[in-house]
């Protein structure tokens, strides 16, 4: 069986794999995930090398590889960029969590509920009391205290 070679003594898989290490190693120093779209498609290149002799069939899997990977890398980037994202995070994913009353809450005054394991304090939004026990919903976070009602 002949193997596709670059010169007597390097294998193009070999060649396109040492590639693709190196630019996916070279990303930890280059920002915007420009490098490791192309040295990930240089591995998947050097797969492919490892199994056929056509030049073709190897630049064409290096080329398609490259255009699927800046794609995918391009529609990943957009959506973790937005400011609006699916699942709210942090404090913003406290806002509508049901919690226990652990200390009274009374009109005006404060109380506290427990969330996560944590106690927060709280304050009623409408100044309407919550007995220990209760269960109410957080509407707002506004620094180390929570809105509920």
């Amino acid at each position: 069986m002949s193997v596709l070679m670059f010169n007597q003594e390097i294998m193009v898989w070999e060649l396109f794999a040492v590639i693709g290490v190196l630019l996916v190693l070279a990303e930890i120093f280059v920002s915007g995930f420009f490098v490791l779209p192309i040295g990930i498609a240089f591995l998947i290149a050097a797969a492919v090398a490892a199994f056929t002799q056509s030049w073709l069939v190897v630049l064409s899997a290096l080329g398609v590889s490259l255009l699927f990977l800046f794609w995918l890398f391009k529609v990943q980037l957009k959506w973790g960029a937005r400011g609006n994202s699916l699942a709210p995070t942090n404090v913003d994913a406290m806002v509508g969590t049901e919690v226990e009353v652990v200390q009274a809450i009374s009109g005006a005054s404060h109380g506290y509920v427990k969330l996560y394991g944590d106690r927060w304090m709280a304050l009623s939004k409408a100044h309407k009391s919550f007995e220990v026990g209760e269960r109410v919903h957080i509407v707002k976070v506004d620094g180390n205290k929570v809105l509920v009602e």
